[in-house]
């Protein structure tokens, strides 16, 4: 019943009137001959291109005599047969060509090759990017440097300046007063001390902070001596005391020995005695 309802389903199509008429007149055949009908042909057109493919369309008339069976198995066959011309047809039609298909994979691989570049791009900016924020910072530390000495140097002018100034004021002020040449060598010599006297101090804090290097480092070799010094006694005294014990666990032994060996010979000397 159910391979029927599939048959009646797929048997129906535009051209169902014309292959009615055809079966009509199929059935006009004598039944008593025990002949079945020849299945008709029916031509459609499958594309726009004017080809086109023969579909059977398969209503079969039986004589009565023939089991019921067989009759539905025929019935089967022209329909799935119907079927399968149909849906070959509907493949051939949507199926692409190789001019298409060579189109598409030339597609797929321009948007590849885009995506690619954009890709790349993207990199080669990151990059950049990463490169000036190096050379931004390197810069600015750079300027931070070179503000630091300039500001030293301005400093340093200044105060080599201020000390000029001083000096040229009190060279005019023993001018001015027609001061005596001994005076202004006196000056000169007192700048001169002063500046030797800077360096001299200079030199004795040097010596000195060499000095308390030294000693640090002169106590620091002290006691790490003492510390080994103390770690190898100690470790003597433990292998003193370790020989002393084992030395008297071996008198023990042997006072023990001796001990059991004497009290066997006195014990044979009283059986020899008692026989």
């Amino acid at each position: 019943k159910t391979a029927l309802e599939v048959f009646e389903r797929t048997s129906q199509s535009p051209c169902q009137s014309q292959s009615s008429k055809e079966t009509g007149r199929a059935r006009s055949l004598d039944p008593q001959k025990g002949k079945g009908l020849w299945p008709e042909e029916e031509v459609r057109s499958t594309d726009g291109r004017g080809r086109g493919e023969r579909s059977l369309n398969y209503e079969l008339i039986l004589p009565e005599l023939e089991p019921p069976e067989d009759r539905l198995h025929i019935m089967v066959q022209g329909a799935l047969a119907t079927i399968q011309g149909r849906l070959k047809a509907r493949l051939d039609q949507h199926k692409p060509s190789s001019e298409e298909l060579l189109k598409r994979s030339e597609d797929r691989q321009r948007r590849a090759q885009q995506v690619r570049a954009m890709q790349d791009d993207q990199r080669m900016t990151q990059l950049r990017q990463i490169d000036n924020r190096i050379l931004a910072a390197r810069e600015k530390r750079q300027q931070r440097e070179e503000q630091m000495q300039s500001e030293l140097l301005e400093k340093m002018t200044r105060a080599r300046r201020q000390y000029q100034e001083h000096l040229r004021i009190v060279w005019q002020r023993a001018r001015k007063e027609n001061r005596k040449s001994a005076e202004v060598a006196y000056i000169s010599k007192e700048v001169l001390k002063g500046e030797r006297e800077i360096v001299r101090r200079k030199q004795e804090n040097a010596l000195l902070k060499r000095s308390f290097k030294r000693e640090q480092m002169r106590k620091r070799l002290i006691e790490s001596a003492e510390r080994v010094a103390r770690v190898s006694e100690n470790r003597r005294r433990q292998v003193e005391t370790w020989q002393k014990k084992v030395w008297e666990e071996l008198e023990e032994k042997e006072r023990l020995a001796s001990q059991r060996r004497n009290d066997h010979i006195h014990s044979k000397r009283q059986k020899c005695q008692e026989q």
